[in-house]
């Protein structure tokens, strides 16, 4: 099982692990956290709540490394709060494990003060942060745009970089931008994302040369972009979306419904930024490509078939676009619903017309 998680397979985990108890073996902390880990990666709350409440019956809820995964797969699910409490329960145990798994989940979650404070905290009871503690909070600071505070924390120059290249979108820092991109070509050839963040950067700045040009190198390289897919969870089952998939057995309801939401929000002044596309295509064509992201496929879903008073969550694969994080503001506005968006960056909150990463994407 944990072969499995370490892999990415964790649909494979969660079935070893039922296979398990279906043939009467014994559960310990060992199995019990691997599945609480696949949980996590799939970020399946339910199946996760589930698997929680059976360690606490098989008596290992109080195992520091069951812990540190419940932790883990509550912040990952987009559930922070239930995260803390899981936490709390611990604060007296002596393990920078659980410290690190709430560290890091602030961090995902954008709550910048917050890591930063259980950072002195874990201090101040003797613990000594690693190289996991140090990684965890300067990522918190990197998702807030804390540039002075993120210096004391500074260990890392590859999780720096890394961040700075997407700052440069942002401010339309071409030049520094191309540094960043040179030297993380290298230490990750075979990411074609630091390919598309680079032509990103030109095509928003209207370097259509540049962008033509980053486009060659990632079509010269054997690398491929990973093609963008959302996920929701409801009623414990998984639904998936892809930009102009026609799989879903709702696919047809969900894209009519999706462009009634359009035309509504037109009403909000909201405009669909092409800068966000990077297809050789003409602009209604871009605009079509854009109006049916995976994410904006998953959240029409689910405004669908959630009751009001659930929060909506939804896992990305990709970082979310600028055009569809204007879109899930407007519609967390719009529909008086919160939104909760995971993706390969951090979390998003959507709430009343705002998001939690204050547009420091």
């Amino acid at each position: 099982m944990a072969g499995y998680v370490q892999n990415g397979f964790h649909d494979e985990a969660l079935l070893l692990f039922h296979n398990a108890q279906l043939m009467g073996f014994d559960q310990d902390p060992y199995n019990i956290s691997s599945a609480v880990s696949a949980c996590a990666g799939l970020a399946t709350l339910v199946e996760g709540k589930q698997v929680h409440a059976m360690s606490h019956k098989s008596g290992f809820g109080s195992n520091i490394y069951v812990a540190s995964s419940l932790i883990d797969m509550y912040a990952k699910c987009g559930c922070i709060r239930e995260a803390y409490l899981v936490f709390e329960g611990f604060v007296e145990v002596r393990s920078i494990v659980l410290w690190n798994a709430m560290i890091s989940g602030f961090a995902r979650h954008a709550l910048a003060q917050e890591a930063m404070i259980l950072f002195e905290k874990m201090q101040q009871r003797g613990f000594f942060p690693d190289d996991v503690t140090y990684v965890s909070v300067l990522n918190a600071c990197s998702h807030m745009g804390l540039y002075e505070e993120g210096q004391k924390y500074f260990y890392l120059m590859r999780t720096k970089l890394t961040n700075c290249k997407a700052s440069c979108r942002i401010y339309g820092n071409i030049e520094f931008a191309e540094i960043a991109a040179k030297h993380l070509f290298e230490m990750e050839p075979n990411n074609a994302g630091n390919h598309i963040l680079l032509a990103n950067i030109y095509a928003a700045n209207k370097k259509s040369d540049e962008v033509a040009r980053a486009r060659k190198l990632l079509r010269e390289t054997d690398v491929r972009k990973e093609r963008g897919t959302s996920w929701i969870e409801i009623k414990n089952k998984i639904h998936s979306f892809t930009v102009g998939e026609r799989n879903h057995p709702q696919i047809d309801d969900n894209y009519a419904k999706l462009d009634n939401l359009v035309v509504e929000l037109k009403k909000l002044n909201c405009k669909v930024d092409t800068n966000n596309d990077l297809h050789d295509v003409e602009e209604s064509r871009k605009h079509m490509l854009l109006g049916h992201h995976s994410e904006k496929l998953a959240i029409t879903f689910g405004l669908v078939c959630l009751p009001t008073e659930i929060p909506i969550r939804i896992i990305k694969n990709l970082r979310i676009c600028g055009d569809c994080h204007t879109f899930m503001k407007l519609v967390s506005k719009f529909a008086s619903r919160e939104i909760i968006v995971r993706d390969t960056n951090r979390f998003h909150h959507f709430k009343d017309g705002l998001c939690s990463c204050g547009e420091f994407r």
